[in-house]
């Protein structure tokens, strides 16, 4: 697979994982459940948390770098893993851009 090709699947596959997370209604009710521990525990880093599980521009940034690292890994490996990691982030928030425009 080409590179390129790789950086769009990839980053297409980050879109939906990130929406998934922050967004889709299949998951409501766990969502909310999560979100109302973390509200509850309000040190520093379950606060970020919080943050992060709200916000699909930061969620998806970790996803990507799970969804590469698992590229890289366990399938068929990418050249440069955090250009790659960045590269798809920043495709992924080009599909939000684009699909879920306002």
């Amino acid at each position: 697979m080409s590179y390129i090709v790789l950086l769009i699947v990839l980053s297409a596959v980050v879109y939906r994982l990130a929406r998934f997370i922050v967004l889709d209604t299949l998951i409501d009710e766990p969502r909310d459940k999560v979100m109302a521990w973390l509200e509850q525990h309000p040190t520093m880093f379950w606060s970020k948390v919080y943050d992060l599980l709200g916000c699909p521009w930061c969620i998806t940034v970790w996803v990507a770098a799970a969804v590469v690292a698992i590229q890289d890994l366990a399938l068929d490996g990418v050249p440069y893993p955090i250009w790659t990691w960045l590269a798809v982030a920043t495709g992924s928030l080009v599909w939000w851009g684009y699909i879920d425009r306002e």
